[in-house]
């Protein structure tokens, strides 16, 4: 009978924690705008659907191949809907009901209710900016809680969840998932402290998860053997140096460059995202570069390092989620054993060590902070205990601290949607970002001209990547076979080299004088023809063949002798 009513309870606050998140999804939904938080998940999705070409390419570069596995039989069984987004839409939803039924359950529904409503707000912020890089975190997370409390209570089930979204967690982000170990293990310590003897199921758990994702690394390692794929993900390092760094002083490398008789425009257009010349900017010409970037690095400031941090820390203020963890923190002192007490002052601890890491990476960015004060916020939720409550029985807690915290999530949900991104929108509810018609004519240009190719800069090819498909449905099988970025991470796709060179195309900046070979842009780019005269010692004319709005489609041709030659 006590099972029972234990079951219908756990249903009850479970369906409590439920609702409270699919409201806020529904108003995310109704004010909200469905679009990738970040580029790269976008074109990862195109990845995977075969956009260049490929009916199915599990190589993601930056998520691991195990995962397109996974989704492969959604995309088989479903092909036009955007599984990738879905799943990542799926795992925030999730992960922020299962954070709420901890709450509520361990506070119970007086307190419970609000602090969930007040975490939950947080989840717009999530939704509006939905990436590998803040979803990872979320798995991760929840994972770590479920694993907790099954290590706890010793349920094989809890332990085996965990296990599964700690692998999850790894497989969509492995460095986000890293940096849930010192929370993850900092709980499994207070769990067994002092001195206990850690139960065998616990251990077993911990061996299988660390197997499973040492297996699932290694599989994904093992997809780039092929020296194609091989040589494609070698690139990713060298090209990321220029495109991603901010740590070397780009003045003092371009008088280096030029000392040495090489040429400091090569650096420039690396900077700027424009390196798609197979000879130029080949990897073993990237290495020469990057030699002398490495001689011309910033010296760390070590003293600096603490103003760092604490700058770092007190922006995180400027958002939502470094709030909820003073507000855990907060109930921690009031509702948790003594021995638990010490967590804020450990959690902060664990994130002042993240960010010293992060900021000698040079990594720390908004999405990566969100996911550090994520774990600092969840993993004291198993340490809240409503029976261990300083300020008493859950029936006498002050009627003050539960208008506060609902305050404060009024406030957090008030804030979170006036931050939305504010975008036209191509419907009332369940919009998407609107294409402009520029965009719209020229695709429907390229698709008319099938075997022309199109090379757009890396910012244009930015700006049709957040409006060509609405995220919920995938991107069709060659529906990128002929627009080609000039410089983003996904050059040297096997998929697409093989369409470049249905087209005639070797070797895309070289080739930019092809009949067949366009240029996209809002204007003229002088550097392009700088670089042609440099490395292929010819003036290139340019002219204007079609313009979409504020698009143009220009044609660049070798002028010889005053003459314009065609290829």
């Amino acid at each position: 009978m006590q099972s029972q009513t234990e079951n219908k309870s756990t249903l009850f606050l479970f369906g409590v924690a439920l609702c409270i998140n699919v409201f806020f999804f529904t108003v995310f939904a109704i004010l909200g705008v469905f679009r990738y938080g970040a580029l790269d998940d976008y074109f990862m999705s195109t990845v995977l659907t075969g956009a260049y070409g490929s009916k199915f390419d599990p190589h993601l570069v930056f998520v691991n191949g195990a995962l397109a596995y996974c989704l492969m039989p959604l995309y088989y069984l479903f092909p036009s809907i955007g599984w990738f987004y879905i799943f990542q839409m799926a795992s925030i939803f999730c992960s922020f009901t299962l954070f709420s039924y901890c709450l509520i359950r361990q506070l119970g529904f007086r307190l419970g209710v609000p602090l969930a409503v007040l975490l939950s707000a947080v989840a717009i912020e999530f939704y509006a900016s939905v990436s590998f890089t803040i979803c990872a975190p979320l798995l991760a997370a929840s994972g770590a809680i479920l694993f907790v409390k099954g290590c706890i209570r010793e349920k094989t089930l809890w332990l085996a969840a965990g296990c599964i979204l700690l692998v999850l967690g790894a497989m969509l982000r492995f460095q986000m998932f890293l940096l849930v170990i010192p929370f993850l293990g900092t709980l499994l310590l207070w769990a067994h402290f002092p001195f206990k003897v850690v139960p065998k199921k616990t251990l077993i758990a911990l061996a299988f998860c660390g197997l499973a994702i040492y297996g699932v690394n290694t599989f994904d390692e093992n997809l780039y053997n092929d020296s194609e794929y091989k040589y494609y993900k070698a690139y990713q390092y060298k090209r990321s140096f220029f495109g991603d760094g901010a740590h070397y002083d780009k003045e003092a490398i371009s008088d280096e460059l030029e000392e040495r008789g090489m040429i400091p425009l090569d650096f420039q257009l690396l900077c700027a995202w424009n390196f798609y010349d197979t000879r130029v900017f080949s990897a073993d010409s990237l290495d020469a570069i990057i030699k002398i970037a490495n001689r011309n690095t910033y010296v760390e400031n070590k003293q600096r390092l603490p103003a760092a941090v604490a700058m770092g820390i007190s922006n995180a203020f400027t958002r939502n989620m470094a709030w909820c963890w003073c507000f855990v923190c907060i109930l921690i002192l009031l509702f948790a054993k003594k021995k638990s007490r010490l967590y804020p002052w450990v959690s902060l601890a664990l994130v002042v060590a993240s960010y010293i890491y992060l900021l000698q990476l040079n990594r720390l960015v908004s999405h990566v902070e969100m996911g550090i004060w994520l774990y600092a916020t969840v993993m004291g939720i198993p340490l809240l205990r409503r029976d261990n409550a300083v300020v008493g029985e859950p029936s006498k807690i002050p009627s003050r601290l539960l208008i506060i915290v609902s305050l404060f999530a009024l406030v957090f949900l008030t804030g979170t949607i006036l931050s939305l991104p504010k975008e036209n929108r191509n419907r009332a509810v369940f919009a998407v970002p609107e294409m402009s018609n520029d965009w719209r004519d020229f695709l429907e240009y390229a698709n008319e001209n099938i075997n022309n190719v199109y090379l757009l800069s890396f910012y244009q090819y930015k700006d049709l990547g957040f409006v060509k498909d609405p995220p919920y449905k995938a991107a069709k099988s060659g529906s990128w076979l002929n627009i080609i970025p000039i410089g983003y991470w996904n050059i040297n796709l096997p998929g697409m080299k093989r369409e470049l060179e249905k087209r005639g195309v070797e070797n895309p900046l070289r080739n930019i004088v092809n009949n067949n070979v366009f240029t996209i842009e809002t204007g003229n780019s002088p550097s392009y023809q700088l670089f042609y005269k440099i490395h292929y010692h010819k003036d290139l004319k340019v002219d204007t063949v079609q313009t979409f709005g504020n698009l143009m489609v220009l044609k660049y041709r070798e002028v010889s002798d005053g003459k314009i030659t065609e290829d």
